[in-house]
């Protein structure tokens, strides 16, 4: 029978990755207003790639240290932060809403994951 602490830590660490991936897709999404439904030529293409940075900035870190949760959090917390601080007065609160408060909530989960994982290990 698995720990109950193990299924939470599993738990959070899955959730903060879904949450991730929903986030990279949103942004995916929001890199196809680079097609104008036009020919498709290297310019089109140069525009997508310059587009899917964000995506790739997301994914990157979470595929690189898959199961080293507090790297995770605290990298996910630094951008959503740093894009708080950055863009604040910009754009419209809902903005905010939508980028910040997954990559603070994940990074909230990769936390709590951490620390699950953390009593897993002191009590064998």
């Amino acid at each position: 029978m698995k720990d109950a602490s193990f299924n939470k830590a599993n738990i959070f660490q899955w959730s903060a990755r879904a949450l991730i991936f929903c986030l990279t897709g949103v942004f995916s999404l929001f890199s196809a207003d680079s097609f104008d439904g036009g020919i498709v030529d290297f310019k089109t293409i140069r525009d997508w790639l310059i587009h899917m940075i964000p995506s790739l900035v997301l994914l990157i870190p979470l595929l690189v240290f898959w199961k080293r949760f507090f790297v995770l959090a605290c990298i996910y917390l630094t951008l959503g932060l740093s894009y708080l601080v950055v863009s604040w007065n910009k754009f419209p609160i809902s903005v905010h809403f939508l980028i910040t408060l997954p990559l603070i909530i994940s990074s909230i989960f990769f936390f709590l994951a951490y620390a699950n994982r953390k009593e897993i290990v002191r009590k064998t």
